[in-house]
């Protein structure tokens, strides 16, 4: 009940029980439990931690609906766009970004969050690529741009630092380090987040998680043809792989976490892909029948 009013204040009126169905489904929007703990942020709530820590998106995109969305489409478009310069910057041919580009936009995560736009995710995304593909040109540009995206997820310097393989741009850690200790949180809600704490605290953690770690439905299948990527072992994008699987010990989703590395995964990927086969890769990446729901 809950969700369902916070869906209907982001869709500006109050829905019938029938709309709250019908137009999600039109108009492809999903609020998530996350996604209404975020509203409850930007409508002055304070909410628990780890959404407490990503206060930018809240504040700049309120309860509007469409500044959820314009934020979340244009944060993929310009994130396949960064993947395709990073692809550039390790080495590969125009075509060969090209096709990294789309390989992250044929993803599961990335359709899940095209319905599903009130999140950080795109965003945090987007910043974490515009930091790496910055950090050898303009260091201090990367910097900043890093210490904003720290605001929209505590993820992002992490990430940031992986793609640019640089530890530089963990100092920007500290922006959610200050948030946690100056800024009061709420308390928890029984959500996701919630369930996933008391799931690990009551089946002794990561041997409980290591059966989702063994599950090809969720971390090998939903790649696609991003798979190609295990014809070119690297440390780079291999460890980026390692810390968005690591997510999966203490959280309830799977994909959506795993793939936010995904921009590296792609770029080895790209790199593998034979030339004459690009388009036939490129279609059945595109149509995977494993791919899932993105979560």
């Amino acid at each position: 009940m809950i969700l369902a009013d916070l869906r209907a204040k982001l869709f500006g009126f109050r829905l019938t029980h029938h709309l709250r169905f019908v137009l999600p489904m039109v108009f492809g929007f999903r609020l998530t439990p996350d996604g209404a703990e975020y509203i409850r942020m930007a409508n002055g709530e304070v909410c628990a931690n780890p959404y407490h820590l990503r206060f930018v998106l809240p504040m700049v995109c309120r309860d509007n609906r469409y500044a959820w969305v314009a934020v979340t489409y244009g944060s993929l478009a310009l994130a396949s766009v960064l993947t395709g310069v990073l692809a550039l910057q390790h080495g590969l041919t125009t075509q060969q970004a090209v096709v990294a580009a789309l390989l992250l936009l044929g993803l599961p995560s990335i359709r899940f969050l095209r319905i599903a736009p009130v999140l950080v995710d795109a965003c945090g995304l987007a910043f974490a690529l515009a930091a790496a593909v910055l950090w050898p040109l303009y260091p201090w540009a990367a910097l900043a741009v890093v210490v904003l995206g720290a605001g929209v997820s505590e993820k992002v310097p992490v990430f940031a630092a992986l793609f640019a393989w640089s530890p530089w741009l963990l100092v920007a850690l500290v922006v959610p380090a200050v948030r946690y200790a100056f800024w009061d949180a709420g308390p928890q809600r029984e959500g996701a987040h919630a369930k996933a704490v008391k799931e690990f605290n009551m089946h002794s953690g990561l041997k409980h998680r290591a059966q989702v770690w063994r599950q090809a439905s969720s971390v090998a299948l939903p790649w696609g043809a991003c798979l190609f990527a295990l014809a070119v072992p690297g440390v780079w994008w291999m460890a980026s792989l390692a810390v968005g699987m690591s997510q999966l010990a203490i959280a309830h989703d799977t994909v959506r976490l795993i793939q936010q590395c995904a921009p590296a995964v792609c770029v080895a990927a790209a790199s593998a892909i034979p030339e004459a086969w690009v388009l036939p890769v490129l279609v059945a990446h595109w149509v995977n029948p494993w791919m899932g729901e993105g979560l």
